[in-house]
Formats: structure tokens, C-alpha cells, sequence
């Protein structure tokens, strides 16, 4: 039972995150866990995130924030 509380308390914090931060949340999500290690790699993918990061910047975070899901 502590469990689904935690659940929804979880998913009520997600619903009452800011645009602007969401969106610098999938970013930071992206530069940590998203981005590849090698040398040479990840270059489209990596326009993708910088273009993105421009749309939440401009404050069109809806276009910014799909794209990052999308990554």
C-alpha cells in the first residue's frame, strides 16, 4: 500500500514541474544517459538535443520537451 502512495505522490510531483524545468530536466537526462562515448558518434542526435535545447530557450518548451522524449 506505501508503495502505490509513493507512486502517485511521484506522478503528482511530475504533473507540477514547470515547463522550462522539464524541459531542462530531458537535457540533463540526455547528457548523462542518452549521449555516446565514442569519439565519433551521436552527431544527428546531438543537433537534435542542441536544437531542442534552443526551442525550451525561446520558451516554445511543448517543441522542445516532444523532441527530447523522442531522443
Amino acid at each position: 500500500m506505501e508503495i502505490v502512495a509513493l507512486l502517485v505522490a511521484a506522478q503528482l510531483a511530475q504533473a507540477t514541474v514547470s515547463p522550462a524545468a522539464r524541459c531542462a530536466q530531458l537535457v540533463s537526462y540526455y547528457d548523462r544517459y542518452g549521449v555516446g562515448r565514442s569519439t565519433n558518434s551521436d552527431g544527428r542526435r546531438n543537433h537534435t538535443r542542441i536544437a531542442a535545447e534552443f526551442d525550451c530557450q525561446r520558451g516554445d518548451y511543448q517543441k522542445g520537451i516532444a523532441i527530447m522524449e523522442d531522443l
